[in-house]
């Protein structure tokens, strides 16, 4: 007896199972490599920067946690919201949406006049 007879499972449903996997890989593949490897892709610069760019923020927020343990929290919140706009600068230089202004419109509906 095989194993596959053992495991209740006819040949059916053995290809059925090993075409899903290798779609599944196919598809899945690249997207994963790409994910796995985009580090090692990305620019010799990039990556100082971003290293330099977290080494300021750690800088900034133990400075801010001096600060606070020396009992200055005007001082702390100062260095807190500095330190997070050196390390998510992109949510910080957002141009801020203007509002939209409200159009009103004016819907009269005419009935036709009665007998």
């Amino acid at each position: 007896m095989t194993s596959l007879a053992l495991l209740g499972l006819g040949t059916d449903t053995w290809i059925g199972v090993a075409v899903s996997l290798a779609l599944y890989l196919l598809a899945a593949g690249p997207v994963l490599i790409v994910l796995l490897f985009r580090d090692a892709w990305a620019s010799p610069a990039a990556t100082a920067r971003a290293v330099d760019d977290v080494a300021r923020y750690v800088a900034l927020r133990d400075s801010a946690r001096a600060e606070l343990a020396a009992g200055s929290l005007d001082r702390f919140v100062v260095l807190v919201d500095e330190a997070r706009r050196r390390r998510w600068p992109t949510a910080y230089e957002r141009p801020t949406p203007a509002p939209v202004a409200s159009r009103r419109v004016d819907v009269r509906v005419r009935f036709p006049a009665g007998p």
